[in-house]
């Protein structure tokens, strides 16, 4: 077009977008692996070593989502407990494994008394122990166990009439019962101490 004796030229910017060479799939086989309590598994399906993706199919044609090849870890699941009592009978440990042997708990709670015997003269204390323990939701409670408690016992009381024979202790008056033989001044104590009882139960002053 001429305008005041001048020649223009239109031109028109036109971008033109780029377009990547996709790469060619380098596609391997991924065999099932089963879920362990604590880890996820896979279900059998192809990826790709390149890019990463995953398909259904060898030829990476029909690509697959990934949440749906993830098999869920399973948990740990506990059987029922071993228990293990203390030396005292007082507290109990429960120990708790998982069925597939992975992994294990142990509780340990104190134990409650419930009487079976008093202590006697010549028979220690009897008593009866229970415990239960919560894990993971559920109670469990232990077979009860009877316990002899060492050293109740009351022993031999009111004895009414002296010794017929000293204890053998040079300085333990055998009438009263004190014991002198702690050093050499008290075992000469203790010796007219035994005399003078001797002739006070001899008159009955005693």
């Amino acid at each position: 077009a001429l305008i005041n004796d001048q020649t223009f030229t239109a031109t028109k910017r036109v971008t033109v977008p780029i377009v990547e060479e996709e790469e060619e799939h380098q596609i391997v086989f991924v065999p099932k692996t089963n879920a362990t309590c604590t880890a996820d598994g896979w279900e059998a399906h192809f990826k790709c070593t390149t890019c990463g993706k995953r398909f259904s199919d060898a030829e990476g044609q029909q690509e697959t989502d990934e949440n749906s090849l993830v098999i869920p870890a399973t948990g740990h699941t506990y059987g029922e407990p071993s228990w293990s009592w203390s030396a005292d009978h007082r507290s109990v440990t429960a120990t708790f494994t998982c069925t597939k042997g992975d992994d294990s708990k142990t509780v340990t709670q104190n134990a409650t008394q419930v009487e079976v015997s008093a202590a006697t003269a010549s028979a220690d204390q009897v008593v009866k122990y229970t415990v239960t323990v919560n894990f993971a939701g559920k109670t469990y409670r232990t077979e009860t166990v009877n316990y002899t408690v060492p050293g109740t016992a009351t022993g031999d009381q009111g004895q009414s009439n002296p010794p017929s024979q000293p204890s053998g202790g040079s300085g333990k008056c055998k009438w009263c019962g004190k014991d002198h033989t702690a050093n050499f001044w008290q075992r000469i104590v203790g010796f007219w101490h035994t005399i003078f009882y001797f002739w006070a139960h001899l008159f009955g002053l005693r």
